[in-house]
């Protein structure tokens, strides 16, 4: 298997959740530091992106957001 068919798989695993690694895509991941550091590193991504969803926004955030984008409020300027 190359990389650049790693490369494509990781970004499948990484947008699909939590699909098992076939053999052969474990296989190269054990044999090519390259690609077993870019697959880290989208497990690390795909996690933090769950956490960030289940993360509430504090209200001042909110208010701040809506002065800006819609013009709501007196927002200092």
């Amino acid at each position: 298997m190359d990389c650049g068919r790693v490369r494509e798989m990781l970004l499948e695993i990484g947008s699909g959740g939590e699909a098992a690694l076939a053999e052969s895509l474990q296989r190269h991941l054990d044999e090519c530091p390259a690609c077993s550091r870019e697959f880290r590193s989208v497990e690390t991504l795909v996690r933090l992106a769950r956490r960030a969803l289940h993360t509430p926004v504090p209200e001042e955030v909110c208010r701040h957001l809506d002065q800006v984008l819609f013009g709501e409020g007196d927002h200092g300027g």
